[in-house]
Protein backbone atom coordinates (compact mmCIF):
# COMPACT_ATOMS: atom_id res chain seq x y z
CA UNK A 1 0.00 0.00 0.00
CA UNK A 2 2.94 2.19 0.80
CA UNK A 3 4.42 1.75 -2.43
CA UNK A 4 1.41 2.02 -3.90
CA UNK A 5 0.90 5.37 -2.86
CA UNK A 6 4.27 6.62 -3.47
CA UNK A 7 3.99 5.29 -6.86
CA UNK A 8 0.85 8.29 -6.90
CA UNK A 9 2.64 10.85 -5.52
CA UNK A 10 2.81 13.82 -7.68
CA UNK A 11 3.65 17.26 -7.21
CA UNK A 12 1.70 19.89 -9.46
CA UNK A 13 3.25 22.99 -8.89
CA UNK A 14 0.59 25.97 -9.66
CA UNK A 15 1.32 29.62 -10.36
CA UNK A 16 -0.85 32.50 -10.26
CA UNK A 17 -1.64 33.90 -13.92
CA UNK A 18 0.10 37.27 -14.21
CA UNK A 19 -2.12 39.55 -12.83
CA UNK A 20 -4.11 37.36 -10.51
CA UNK A 21 -6.94 38.73 -11.89
CA UNK A 22 -11.00 38.17 -12.68
CA UNK A 23 -11.47 34.22 -14.29
CA UNK A 24 -7.55 33.46 -13.45
CA UNK A 25 -6.36 30.02 -12.92
CA UNK A 26 -2.71 28.59 -11.59
CA UNK A 27 -0.64 27.07 -14.52
CA UNK A 28 -0.29 23.38 -13.83
CA UNK A 29 3.20 21.13 -14.51
CA UNK A 30 2.56 17.75 -16.07
CA UNK A 31 2.79 14.42 -13.68
CA UNK A 32 6.65 13.55 -13.31
CA UNK A 33 8.07 10.82 -15.65
CA UNK A 34 7.58 7.48 -14.72
CA UNK A 35 4.67 8.18 -12.32
CA UNK A 36 1.86 5.94 -12.77
CA UNK A 37 -0.38 9.41 -12.66
CA UNK A 38 0.08 9.60 -16.40
CA UNK A 39 -0.62 13.14 -18.06
CA UNK A 40 -1.98 11.68 -21.17
CA UNK A 41 -4.79 9.58 -19.42
CA UNK A 42 -6.01 12.46 -17.04
CA UNK A 43 -7.80 15.46 -17.94
CA UNK A 44 -6.77 19.07 -16.74
CA UNK A 45 -9.74 20.58 -14.52
CA UNK A 46 -9.56 24.55 -13.51
CA UNK A 47 -11.10 25.89 -10.11
CA UNK A 48 -11.90 28.04 -7.44
CA UNK A 49 -11.93 27.36 -3.25
CA UNK A 50 -14.92 29.27 -2.55
CA UNK A 51 -16.34 29.60 1.25
CA UNK A 52 -15.69 32.93 0.77
CA UNK A 53 -12.98 32.81 -1.72
CA UNK A 54 -10.09 31.29 -0.77
CA UNK A 55 -7.51 33.36 -0.30
CA UNK A 56 -3.67 33.04 -2.58
CA UNK A 57 -2.04 30.25 -1.43
CA UNK A 58 -4.10 27.58 -0.37
CA UNK A 59 -3.22 23.89 -0.34
CA UNK A 60 -5.35 22.10 -2.63
CA UNK A 61 -4.91 17.96 -2.96
CA UNK A 62 -6.50 15.50 -5.02
CA UNK A 63 -7.49 12.45 -3.38
CA UNK A 64 -9.13 8.93 -4.41
CA UNK A 65 -12.41 8.23 -2.68
CA UNK A 66 -10.61 5.91 0.00
CA UNK A 67 -8.21 8.69 1.01
CA UNK A 68 -5.24 7.90 -0.95
CA UNK A 69 -3.42 11.25 -1.89
CA UNK A 70 -2.59 11.74 -5.52
CA UNK A 71 -1.40 14.99 -6.43
CA UNK A 72 -0.77 18.62 -4.55
CA UNK A 73 -1.02 22.51 -5.55
CA UNK A 74 -1.94 25.71 -4.63
CA UNK A 75 -4.75 28.14 -5.25
CA UNK A 76 -3.53 31.19 -7.07
CA UNK A 77 -4.72 34.98 -6.40
CA UNK A 78 -7.51 36.52 -4.55
CA UNK A 79 -10.20 34.33 -5.74
CA UNK A 80 -9.36 30.73 -5.16
CA UNK A 81 -8.23 29.71 -8.86
CA UNK A 82 -6.41 26.88 -9.10
CA UNK A 83 -5.83 23.73 -11.68
CA UNK A 84 -5.18 19.71 -10.94
CA UNK A 85 -5.26 16.94 -13.21
CA UNK A 86 -7.89 14.22 -12.62
CA UNK A 87 -8.37 11.07 -13.94
CA UNK A 88 -10.55 10.79 -17.35
CA UNK A 89 -14.29 9.61 -16.09
CA UNK A 90 -13.10 8.68 -12.94
CA UNK A 91 -14.42 10.40 -9.55
CA UNK A 92 -11.84 11.93 -7.39
CA UNK A 93 -12.35 14.29 -3.85
CA UNK A 94 -10.46 17.70 -4.01
CA UNK A 95 -9.68 18.99 -0.63
CA UNK A 96 -9.32 23.00 -0.23
CA UNK A 97 -7.09 23.92 2.91
CA UNK A 98 -6.45 27.46 3.76
CA UNK A 99 -8.07 30.93 4.86
CA UNK A 100 -10.71 32.69 3.15
CA UNK A 101 -12.61 35.68 2.51
CA UNK A 102 -15.60 36.19 4.88
CA UNK A 103 -17.79 37.87 3.16
CA UNK A 104 -19.60 38.20 6.38
CA UNK A 105 -16.54 40.28 8.14
CA UNK A 106 -15.14 41.59 5.10
CA UNK A 107 -11.90 40.50 6.04
CA UNK A 108 -9.70 37.29 5.52
CA UNK A 109 -10.18 34.64 8.06
CA UNK A 110 -7.63 34.52 11.22
CA UNK A 111 -6.80 30.35 10.55
CA UNK A 112 -7.60 27.96 8.03
CA UNK A 113 -10.78 25.72 7.05
CA UNK A 114 -10.93 22.33 4.68
CA UNK A 115 -13.69 22.03 2.10
CA UNK A 116 -13.78 19.02 -0.25
CA UNK A 117 -15.78 17.91 -3.25
CA UNK A 118 -16.41 15.07 -5.71
CA UNK A 119 -15.28 15.71 -9.28
CA UNK A 120 -15.52 13.57 -12.09
CA UNK A 121 -12.85 14.40 -14.53
CA UNK A 122 -13.88 16.07 -17.60
CA UNK A 123 -12.26 18.25 -20.16
CA UNK A 124 -13.45 21.62 -19.90
CA UNK A 125 -15.46 21.05 -16.68
CA UNK A 126 -14.87 23.33 -13.61
CA UNK A 127 -14.03 21.45 -10.61
CA UNK A 128 -15.27 24.08 -8.10
CA UNK A 129 -14.66 23.30 -4.12
CA UNK A 130 -17.05 25.32 -2.22
CA UNK A 131 -19.79 24.91 1.50
CA UNK A 132 -22.32 23.13 -1.09
CA UNK A 133 -20.22 20.47 -2.72
CA UNK A 134 -18.60 19.98 0.99
CA UNK A 135 -21.69 19.25 2.52
CA UNK A 136 -22.90 16.27 -0.16
CA UNK A 137 -19.22 15.17 -0.44
CA UNK A 138 -19.61 12.27 1.83
CA UNK A 139 -23.29 11.15 1.27
CA UNK A 140 -22.01 11.00 -2.70
CA UNK A 141 -18.88 8.65 -1.31
CA UNK A 142 -21.29 6.94 0.81
CA UNK A 143 -23.62 6.30 -2.23
CA UNK A 144 -20.90 5.50 -4.62
CA UNK A 145 -19.83 2.82 -1.64
CA UNK A 146 -23.12 1.00 -2.04
CA UNK A 147 -23.65 0.61 -5.79
CA UNK A 148 -24.42 4.06 -7.43
CA UNK A 149 -22.10 5.26 -10.00
CA UNK A 150 -20.20 8.63 -9.70
CA UNK A 151 -22.03 10.68 -11.58
CA UNK A 152 -25.85 9.44 -10.37
CA UNK A 153 -24.27 9.55 -6.87
CA UNK A 154 -23.51 13.35 -7.10
CA UNK A 155 -26.91 14.22 -8.88
CA UNK A 156 -29.05 12.43 -6.21
CA UNK A 157 -26.74 14.34 -3.51
CA UNK A 158 -27.80 17.28 -4.83
CA UNK A 159 -30.85 16.83 -5.05
CA UNK A 160 -31.38 15.73 -1.86
CA UNK A 161 -29.35 18.47 -0.53
CA UNK A 162 -31.80 21.33 -2.11
CA UNK A 163 -34.72 18.85 -1.02
CA UNK A 164 -33.43 19.05 2.62
CA UNK A 165 -32.47 22.78 2.34
CA UNK A 166 -35.19 24.36 1.39
CA UNK A 167 -37.16 25.02 4.28
CA UNK A 168 -34.38 27.79 4.65
CA UNK A 169 -33.41 28.39 0.81
CA UNK A 170 -35.82 27.85 -1.82
CA UNK A 171 -34.40 25.82 -4.79
CA UNK A 172 -33.66 27.00 -7.50
CA UNK A 173 -35.35 26.31 -10.60
CA UNK A 174 -32.95 24.57 -13.14
CA UNK A 175 -30.60 21.66 -11.52
CA UNK A 176 -27.48 22.42 -10.71
CA UNK A 177 -24.03 20.86 -10.44
CA UNK A 178 -22.49 22.37 -7.37
CA UNK A 179 -19.19 21.91 -8.92
CA UNK A 180 -19.94 24.55 -11.23
CA UNK A 181 -20.41 27.37 -8.67
CA UNK A 182 -18.94 30.17 -7.40
CA UNK A 183 -19.82 33.25 -5.25
CA UNK A 184 -18.34 35.68 -7.67
CA UNK A 185 -20.28 35.85 -10.94
CA UNK A 186 -17.30 37.78 -12.64
CA UNK A 187 -14.99 35.39 -11.68
CA UNK A 188 -16.36 32.63 -13.91
CA UNK A 189 -17.39 32.02 -17.82
CA UNK A 190 -19.94 31.01 -18.23
CA UNK A 191 -22.04 31.64 -15.11
CA UNK A 192 -24.76 30.44 -13.11
CA UNK A 193 -26.23 33.66 -11.74
CA UNK A 194 -28.99 31.55 -10.43
CA UNK A 195 -26.99 29.00 -8.98
CA UNK A 196 -24.57 31.27 -7.56
CA UNK A 197 -26.97 32.86 -5.85
CA UNK A 198 -28.11 30.42 -4.04
CA UNK A 199 -24.60 29.23 -3.31
CA UNK A 200 -23.78 32.66 -1.62
CA UNK A 201 -27.34 32.51 0.42
CA UNK A 202 -26.17 28.98 1.81
CA UNK A 203 -22.66 30.52 2.02
CA UNK A 204 -23.22 33.25 3.90
CA UNK A 205 -26.19 31.51 6.67
CA UNK A 206 -23.21 29.10 7.33
CA UNK A 207 -20.92 31.76 8.25
CA UNK A 208 -23.57 33.62 9.99
CA UNK A 209 -25.21 30.19 12.07
CA UNK A 210 -20.93 30.41 12.89
CA UNK A 211 -20.49 33.62 13.86
CA UNK A 212 -24.10 33.49 16.27
CA UNK A 213 -22.28 30.14 18.21
CA UNK A 214 -19.14 32.58 18.65
CA UNK A 215 -20.63 34.93 20.62
CA UNK A 216 -22.90 32.36 22.69
CA UNK A 217 -19.73 30.22 23.46
CA UNK A 218 -17.23 32.65 23.50
CA UNK A 219 -15.46 30.80 20.96
CA UNK A 220 -13.51 31.91 17.69
CA UNK A 221 -15.50 32.14 14.13
CA UNK A 222 -13.33 29.85 12.26
CA UNK A 223 -13.66 26.76 14.87
CA UNK A 224 -17.36 27.57 15.26
CA UNK A 225 -17.11 27.01 11.48
CA UNK A 226 -15.40 24.28 10.98
CA UNK A 227 -17.61 22.09 13.31
CA UNK A 228 -20.52 23.21 12.09
CA UNK A 229 -19.49 22.35 8.02
CA UNK A 230 -17.88 18.44 9.71
CA UNK A 231 -21.59 18.33 11.55
CA UNK A 232 -23.56 19.16 8.89
CA UNK A 233 -21.86 17.14 6.30
CA UNK A 234 -22.23 14.19 8.84
CA UNK A 235 -25.63 14.33 9.89
CA UNK A 236 -26.19 14.61 6.10
CA UNK A 237 -24.28 11.36 5.14
CA UNK A 238 -26.41 8.62 6.01
CA UNK A 239 -29.65 9.22 4.47
CA UNK A 240 -29.61 12.96 2.42
CA UNK A 241 -31.67 14.62 4.96
CA UNK A 242 -31.52 16.92 8.23
CA UNK A 243 -33.26 17.13 11.65
CA UNK A 244 -34.86 19.72 13.12
CA UNK A 245 -31.55 20.35 15.25
CA UNK A 246 -29.51 20.85 12.33
CA UNK A 247 -31.79 23.38 10.49
CA UNK A 248 -33.04 25.47 13.28
CA UNK A 249 -29.81 27.56 14.19
CA UNK A 250 -29.58 28.10 10.40
CA UNK A 251 -33.06 29.50 9.93
CA UNK A 252 -32.44 31.62 13.59
CA UNK A 253 -28.89 32.79 11.58
CA UNK A 254 -30.85 33.57 7.98
CA UNK A 255 -32.56 36.55 9.33
CA UNK A 256 -29.49 38.50 10.95
CA UNK A 257 -27.73 38.54 7.35
CA UNK A 258 -27.27 42.16 5.72
CA UNK A 259 -26.89 41.28 1.86
CA UNK A 260 -25.80 44.99 1.50
CA UNK A 261 -22.99 43.98 3.78
CA UNK A 262 -22.12 40.80 2.19
CA UNK A 263 -22.45 41.91 -1.11
CA UNK A 264 -20.22 45.38 -0.77
CA UNK A 265 -17.30 43.24 1.03
CA UNK A 266 -17.04 41.10 -2.22
CA UNK A 267 -17.69 44.06 -4.61
CA UNK A 268 -14.47 45.41 -3.29
CA UNK A 269 -12.46 42.42 -2.46
CA UNK A 270 -10.35 42.52 -5.90
CA UNK A 271 -9.95 46.02 -7.57
CA UNK A 272 -10.13 44.62 -10.89
CA UNK A 273 -13.74 42.79 -9.90
CA UNK A 274 -15.18 46.31 -10.16
CA UNK A 275 -13.13 47.71 -12.74
CA UNK A 276 -13.85 44.90 -15.05
CA UNK A 277 -17.46 44.81 -14.72
CA UNK A 278 -17.48 48.70 -15.09
CA UNK A 279 -15.41 48.71 -18.30
CA UNK A 280 -17.90 45.95 -19.90
CA UNK A 281 -20.50 48.38 -18.91
CA UNK A 282 -19.21 51.42 -21.48
CA UNK A 283 -16.98 52.97 -18.87
CA UNK A 284 -13.29 53.25 -19.78
CA UNK A 285 -10.52 52.48 -17.10
CA UNK A 286 -10.17 55.78 -16.50
CA UNK A 287 -13.25 56.50 -15.02
CA UNK A 288 -13.46 53.28 -13.23
CA UNK A 289 -10.85 54.01 -11.28
CA UNK A 290 -12.74 57.05 -9.96
CA UNK A 291 -15.96 55.90 -8.95
CA UNK A 292 -16.40 54.83 -5.32
CA UNK A 293 -19.29 52.40 -5.70
CA UNK A 294 -21.70 50.48 -3.07
CA UNK A 295 -24.14 47.99 -2.82
CA UNK A 296 -28.07 49.08 -2.08
CA UNK A 297 -30.78 46.07 -2.73
CA UNK A 298 -29.63 44.16 -5.81
CA UNK A 299 -27.70 47.19 -7.17
CA UNK A 300 -24.38 48.93 -7.64
CA UNK A 301 -24.72 52.88 -7.73
CA UNK A 302 -21.63 54.60 -7.54
CA UNK A 303 -20.55 58.16 -7.28
CA UNK A 304 -17.91 60.10 -9.03
CA UNK A 305 -16.17 61.83 -6.72
CA UNK A 306 -15.02 64.60 -9.26
CA UNK A 307 -18.38 66.28 -9.95
CA UNK A 308 -20.69 64.22 -7.42
CA UNK A 309 -22.03 62.96 -10.23
CA UNK A 310 -24.40 59.47 -8.76
CA UNK A 311 -24.14 56.83 -11.52
CA UNK A 312 -27.26 54.42 -11.31
CA UNK A 313 -29.99 53.00 -12.78
CA UNK A 314 -34.01 54.80 -12.31
CA UNK A 315 -35.84 58.05 -12.37
CA UNK A 316 -32.03 60.10 -11.62
CA UNK A 317 -30.43 58.00 -14.08
CA UNK A 318 -27.05 59.81 -15.19
CA UNK A 319 -27.95 63.31 -13.32
CA UNK A 320 -26.20 65.29 -11.19
CA UNK A 321 -27.60 66.52 -7.97
CA UNK A 322 -29.22 69.47 -9.24
CA UNK A 323 -30.65 67.64 -11.82
CA UNK A 324 -28.80 68.52 -15.30
CA UNK A 325 -27.89 65.68 -17.36
CA UNK A 326 -24.13 63.45 -16.64
CA UNK A 327 -21.89 63.07 -19.35
CA UNK A 328 -20.58 59.33 -17.79
CA UNK A 329 -23.34 56.81 -17.63
CA UNK A 330 -23.94 53.64 -16.46
CA UNK A 331 -26.76 51.34 -15.87
CA UNK A 332 -24.96 48.11 -13.75
CA UNK A 333 -26.75 45.25 -12.54
CA UNK A 334 -25.38 44.02 -8.97
CA UNK A 335 -24.80 40.39 -10.93
CA UNK A 336 -22.98 42.13 -13.06
CA UNK A 337 -20.31 41.33 -10.32
CA UNK A 338 -21.05 38.78 -7.54
CA UNK A 339 -24.02 36.65 -7.08
CA UNK A 340 -27.28 38.18 -5.55
CA UNK A 341 -28.02 36.28 -2.76
CA UNK A 342 -31.42 38.09 -2.11
CA UNK A 343 -32.71 36.04 -4.85
CA UNK A 344 -32.79 33.52 -2.08
CA UNK A 345 -33.46 35.44 1.15
CA UNK A 346 -36.38 36.05 3.16
CA UNK A 347 -35.16 38.19 5.29
CA UNK A 348 -38.45 39.01 7.26
CA UNK A 349 -39.85 35.35 6.52
CA UNK A 350 -43.07 36.03 4.84
CA UNK A 351 -42.68 33.60 2.24
CA UNK A 352 -41.34 36.15 -0.39
CA UNK A 353 -37.79 36.15 -0.93
CA UNK A 354 -36.13 39.50 -0.88
CA UNK A 355 -35.72 40.49 -4.68
CA UNK A 356 -39.12 40.18 -5.14
CA UNK A 357 -40.33 41.68 -1.89
CA UNK A 358 -40.72 45.70 -1.28
CA UNK A 359 -40.32 45.16 2.20
CA UNK A 360 -37.56 42.53 3.16
CA UNK A 361 -37.44 43.69 6.80
CA UNK A 362 -41.81 43.81 7.31
CA UNK A 363 -41.40 47.06 9.30
CA UNK A 364 -43.75 48.83 7.00
CA UNK A 365 -41.66 51.23 5.11
CA UNK A 366 -41.06 50.89 1.43
CA UNK A 367 -37.20 49.25 1.17
CA UNK A 368 -36.53 52.21 -1.22
CA UNK A 369 -37.04 54.45 1.73
CA UNK A 370 -35.39 52.50 4.76
CA UNK A 371 -32.45 53.27 5.01
CA UNK A 372 -32.13 49.22 7.59
CA UNK A 373 -34.42 47.52 4.61
CA UNK A 374 -32.82 44.11 6.09
CA UNK A 375 -33.69 45.70 9.98
CA UNK A 376 -30.19 45.72 10.58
Amino acid sequence: MIRFAIALLVILLVQGCAEGGIGGTGAVLPPLPGSQFKQDSNVSMDGQGNKGPFADGARVTVRTLSGIFETEGASSGALGAFAVFVPDGEARRIDVTGTYFSESAGTVSASNISLSAIVVGVTGRHANVNAATHLVHRRIIRLIDSGVDAVSAIEMAEAELLLALSPILPAPANPLDFSLLVVINAAQDPRNEEGNAWLLALSAVIEQSAIDLAAANGTAVNAELATLLTQLSAAFEPDGTFGPADLDPLMTAHARINPNVVHDHLLHLESSLLTSALVSAGVTEAQANNLFCVVLGSDIKCVDSSDNVVLTAGPTFGQHADGSDSTSLVSLALESVVADLNRFLDSDADGIVNIDDDDDDNDGIPDTEDDTPFGN
